[in-house]
């Protein structure tokens, strides 16, 4: 088939068409998951997907308290837990 034929063109017209539309599918099912929630007995916990450096999808939880900060007389003391069950 030469490269400039009618049949040539609209092949790759139609190829072109469907990777977009594919693309398109992909980035939309992406934006379109919800954060990660995880219920506790003190609350609700939102999360992010995070991808690694190696291309691994993780539910990362950022700035979560596990102790009391050491500010005032916690100054330079062992921790404290946060919540006392």
């Amino acid at each position: 088939m030469h490269p400039y034929s009618m049949g040539y063109v609209f092949a790759s017209c139609i190829c072109g068409l469907v990777l977009f539309l594919l693309l398109n599918v992909i980035i939309y099912v992406e934006a379109e998951t919800p954060p990660p929630i995880v219920e506790l007995r003190y609350g609700k916990l939102q999360g992010d997907f995070i991808v690694a450096k190696d291309g691994t999808k993780y539910e990362a939880f950022m700035g979560v308290p596990y102790a009391k900060p050491p500010i005032g007389e916690l100054r330079f003391e062992a921790s404290r837990k946060l919540f006392i069950a």
